[in-house]
């Protein structure tokens, strides 16, 4: 079957939080994220339906390099949660293009993909 991802996505594990709309904290582990979304491991009990709003927070380092994303909830199965990004903040925006920009290499790619995300 071939690939029909537009966003190349980057491996990374790190802890996260997914907060939802009453406010609640859930604690996860960022398996991969995209320009478009990602995908989290979580151990405690998830009730979410797919399209709940949802907040993605994860810290690059600890404490000044946060990433908040606003996403839907794509799926939810066997412990992992799968998110679409709607929305990102410009400083949101700025780690996580150069995340994406450190791990792909290829700055025509990351261009490329960059270009997708404005036609989404």
């Amino acid at each position: 079957m071939a690939e029909r991802r537009a966003f190349t996505r980057i491996g990374f594990n790190l802890p996260a939080w997914l907060v939802t709309p009453d406010g609640h904290q859930l604690p996860t582990q960022l398996q991969d994220i995209s320009l478009h979304g990602a995908l989290l491991s979580v151990t405690e009990p998830w009730q979410a339906e797919s399209g709940t709003p949802l907040q993605l927070r994860m810290s690059l380092d600890g404490h000044e390099k946060v990433i908040i994303m606003q996403a839907r909830q794509r799926y939810h199965k066997d412990g992992c949660i799968g998110i679409e990004c709607e929305q990102l903040d410009i400083n949101s925006a700025s780690q996580l293009r150069r995340l994406v920009e450190l791990n792909l290499g290829d700055e025509a790619l990351l261009r490329r993909q960059f270009e997708e995300l404005l036609d989404v």
